[in-house]
């Protein structure tokens, strides 16, 4: 049967290579980890790859926007009020609140102080009159969010919950 559906136009194969970055395991939700059979071929569904070309489309769409821009002093200020802020993070700051994307993607790994450059990024969007909320994957991640960056947060789920029941004030 799976052999059969594979065939079918709703499975779409991935190509190989195109995974550099895969697990060689895969973590349950018990914590358990399991071998991910790298070399074996893997699939999607149209569905899934329509998702991920509006996805990705979004932020391009958001270029222009001119969106959360905080005056460049108060960006000094705010970066100058921490000392231990790195080359790295500083410069982040500067792009998430200089730019005026719509969309900015900030990725790094954990404990390389993203959280503590948002906190900047927060402080210079408030003295700008920006609203800063912060949405998350899991609860945890918006408990942090809010702990360490002083950022009010809720669920991703939540915030979309809140966005369909036509609460706009969710997301100014």
């Amino acid at each position: 049967m799976a052999d059969r559906f594979l065939a079918t136009e709703h499975a779409i194969p991935l190509t190989a290579g195109a995974d550099r970055n895969r697990s060689e395991v895969i973590r349950r939700a018990d914590g358990r980890t399991v071998p991910s059979m790298p070399s074996a071929e893997r699939y999607t569904t149209p569905a899934v790859l329509d998702a991920e070309r509006r996805l990705l489309a979004a932020p391009a769409q958001r270029r222009a926007d001119g969106a959360a821009i905080a005056d460049e002093r108060v960006v000094d200020h705010a970066l100058a009020e921490r000392p231990t802020i790195g080359i790295d993070q500083a410069q982040m700051v500067r792009c998430l609140t200089t730019s005026g994307h719509g969309v900015e993607i900030v990725a790094g790994p954990a404990g390389s102080g993203k959280t503590f450059a948002r906190d900047a990024a927060r402080a210079a969007w408030g003295a700008s009159g920006v609203e800063v909320r912060g949405a998350a994957v899991v609860r945890a991640a918006a408990h942090v969010l809010f702990d360490q960056a002083g950022i009010e947060s809720t669920r991703v789920a939540a915030l979309l919950h809140e966005l369909r029941r036509g609460r706009r004030a969710a997301l100014p």
